[in-house]
């Protein structure tokens, strides 16, 4: 599926309120690992490097009403070759950025946690893995952390990884 197509649905689904997770075509675990360290090596102290993003093969959506240009306060990346989707809120404090992406199991949402540790770790050797809940796993070298849930149900899995970049509290 196109990166534009996915880009379509996403800004569907969001206009709709349904998850778009739910409708996006289904990524392998390598291509939501590689989303989700191409997420970690654009956040940092300062805005998303969606330029960064966009030298990887990221192509940000465009959003009309008719002949009008939207600029929506979230801006919505797709990336030819996978399902894949990447968001960042041009307002949100920590800086970060979302993955969302379908699975065609569980199998392959458990597949993708290996192949992200060893993504991020090439990235950054301090990163460590740990269980938050049932759902849930982080990625962490503060200020950084990447938080990957499952999403959807044994049907339809999918994933969505947050990854964000907590400024250090001051003294």
């Amino acid at each position: 599926m196109k990166a534009s197509a996915n880009l379509a649905i996403a800004a569907a689904a969001l206009f709709a309120g349904v998850p778009a997770s739910a409708q996006l075509a289904p990524s392998a675990p390598a291509d939501i690992a590689a989303a989700g360290v191409d997420c970690w090596q654009a956040v940092s102290a300062n805005p998303v490097d969606e330029a960064a993003l966009r030298s990887k093969g990221w192509e940000q959506g465009k959003f009309s009403l008719g002949s009008k240009r939207i600029e929506p306060d979230i801006r919505i990346y797709g990336k030819k070759g996978t399902g894949a989707l990447l968001m960042i809120s041009m307002k949100a404090d920590p800086k970060g950025c979302l993955v969302m992406s379908s699975a065609k199991s569980a199998a392959d949402v458990s597949a993708s946690i290996p192949l992200l540790l060893q993504g991020l770790r090439t990235a950054d050797p301090k990163v460590e893995l740990k269980k938050v809940s049932a759902q849930e796993v982080g990625f962490f070298s503060l200020p950084k952390a990447a938080l990957f849930r499952l999403t959807g149900d044994p049907a339809k899995p999918g994933v969505m990884i947050q990854v964000s970049h907590t400024a250090p509290e001051t003294k």
